[in-house]
């Protein structure tokens, strides 16, 4: 009935923070972990290179529950998110992170305060390289001189987390297209609007 305990991934897995609990008796927290499905785990081995050591998506599988309860173990409050790989590329290429098992886990943690909260308002905002190339079509930033003055305004929208608003990372490109597409105005309501179905997109539970 326990014969999963032989397993030597799952075994790994536990290993790896039943260390982490003696040399942080006290730590209490919390985390999230990604769940894949199958289909998810397949597509995830060709982006994410740390995948490849596994030989099937058992083997994976046996780790991350070794994982959950040597952190439970441990004292962290694990949560366990089931979450689209194609949501992961999509907020990854958004945001240009890298594809590997540490930002699968952040995307985790991101999706699950969304699912918590899901009519938490949102607005969007991007980064230098996609201001330099975009700022003219975008009405938004357009009047902004400067990428710092922009930035300056999204410290401003990131203070309003604290009452709510959460601000994230967008493609503008795909922004421009979507609005293009909808013979709309690239303005801050659009943008808001397009960066609230974006993270309901990215977020769908596969």
């Amino acid at each position: 009935m326990l014969s999963f305990l032989n397993d030597p991934f799952w075994r790994i897995g536990l290993a790896k923070f039943v260390y982490y609990q003696e040399r942080h008796p006290l730590a209490v927290s919390t985390s999230y972990q990604a769940e894949l499905t199958l289909q998810g785990f397949e597509k995830a081995r060709l982006w994410i290179p740390a995948l490849k050591r596994y030989s099937t998506f058992s083997d994976w599988c046996d780790e991350r529950e070794g994982k959950l309860i040597g952190l439970n173990y441990a004292g962290v409050n694990m949560s366990v998110v089931r979450l689209s790989f194609d949501g992961f590329l999509d907020w990854i290429q958004a945001g240009g992170r890298k594809p590997n098992l540490k930002n699968l886990d952040e995307f985790a943690a991101f999706v699950a305060k969304y699912r918590d909260m899901p009519n938490l308002p949102c607005g969007g905002y991007c980064n230098t390289e996609q201001y330099k190339i975009y700022h003219e079509s975008i009405d938004e930033i357009k009047d902004y001189l400067c990428y710092q003055n922009w930035d300056k305004n999204q410290i401003a929208n990131k203070n309003r987390c604290k009452n709510g608003h959460q601000v994230l990372l967008i493609s503008a490109h795909r922004f421009i297209k979507w609005a293009q597409c909808l013979s709309i105005d690239t303005n801050e309501a659009n943008l808001e609007i397009y960066t609230n179905l974006w993270l309901e997109t990215v977020a769908q539970v596969p």
